[in-house]
């Protein structure tokens, strides 16, 4: 905490800091203590302060939980826009993918797996060229 300290008392920053110290969150460490009291003390910090110090010594500084929420809030809204925006432009490494291991198991004298990954490749791609040939061949054996 006296790493921060110093830095936000340098910089005047300490009135913002104060401003509301009564609704700082609890820290991972008086988490820790909570649950462990008998736990060591690391000692000082130093030079990588960790972000419960810092909220230690500035609770007005955002905290990253928060950022961590709305990272994934924002995530959870734009998950069904990039389906379908990045969905059509992975889905024909989807079909080589399926056709490679198709090949591969034709390759080792596994034609039933290789007829189940074909299948899949046509379901979601009727008509793809490769999936139907190798498919055929393996119908006419």
């Amino acid at each position: 905490m006296a790493f921060y300290d110093s830095f936000f008392n340098a910089f005047g920053l300490r009135e913002w800091c104060d401003a509301s110290a009564g609704s700082a969150k609890m820290t991972m460490a008086s988490l820790l203590a909570k649950t462990n009291p008998d736990a060591a003390d690391e000692g000082p910090l130093l030079p990588f302060p960790s972000m419960d110090e810092l909220y230690k010594a500035c609770p007005s500084f955002p905290q990253s939980r928060e950022f961590t929420a709305g990272v994934e809030e924002a995530f959870l809204n734009a998950k069904d826009v990039l389906k379908t925006v990045l969905g059509e432009q992975l889905a024909p490494k989807n079909a080589d993918v399926k056709i490679n291991l198709a090949v591969y198991y034709l390759s080792n004298g596994v034609p039933n797996e290789a007829k189940a990954y074909l299948e899949q490749c046509l379901q979601y791609h009727p008509g793809h060229p490769r999936a139907t040939q190798l498919l055929a061949s393996i119908n006419a054996q």
